[in-house]
């Protein structure tokens, strides 16, 4: 029901900026062509060929940030979030523990990135509720630097975003969330 909903209110969405962006000449604001023909992809990851995505950032200033200086203000998040939810504890050994800090997506078997997709999506729908605040921004930061989930659980990352699609945050989570071919909706 409600899930389902919200995967269609995306799709919509995602519709609607690609006919936006064809409006504007084939071209997104981002610059990346579009049109038919064109790759499927909402919003970019990075401001330009190696800029990391940033949720909080903007390019130059993403770029200059350490991934030491990221991992701890995402923890620094992270501790705040727990004052005010306690459910957010187990996170710290676990998507924030020391290890995160050398995490590497990509080279992880698909039995890892499958544990840690579960993780990533029980993190932000318990996100979800407290985005507006600057301690979860921080967390998310980290999210979107370490793990890619703009990338890798795009779908999750809007799905939390979506009751604040009339904010700026919205906004910011569609710039950076990759949507190619929406896939069908998960129980996540």
């Amino acid at each position: 029901g409600r899930l389902v909903r919200a995967w269609t209110a995306m799709t919509s969405l995602g519709q609607q900026l690609q006919q936006l962006a064809a409006a504007r000449g084939g071209v997104a604001p981002s610059g990346q062509a579009v049109g038919p023909g064109a790759p499927r992809t909402i919003g970019t990851a990075s401001g330009g060929v190696g800029t990391p995505a940033s949720f909080l950032y903007d390019a130059r200033e993403a770029s200059s940030l350490s991934m030491e200086n990221v991992y701890e203000s995402g923890v620094n998040g992270l501790l705040e979030l727990c004052t005010v939810d306690a459910r957010f504890e187990p996170f710290h050994h676990t998507l924030f523990g020391l290890a995160a800090k050398t995490y590497a997506r990509e080279v992880m078997a698909p039995s890892e990135n499958a544990k840690l997709d579960k993780s990533v999506c029980t993190f932000l729908r318990l996100l979800g509720p407290h985005l507006l605040l600057r301690s979860a921004h921080k967390a998310l930061e980290f999210l979107v630097r370490r793990y890619r989930v703009h990338v890798h659980n795009a779908h999750t990352l809007l799905r939390a975003f979506l009751p604040y699609h009339q904010t700026a945050l919205f906004a910011r989570a569609v710039r950076i969330a990759h949507l190619a071919a929406p896939d069908a909706p998960s129980a996540s």
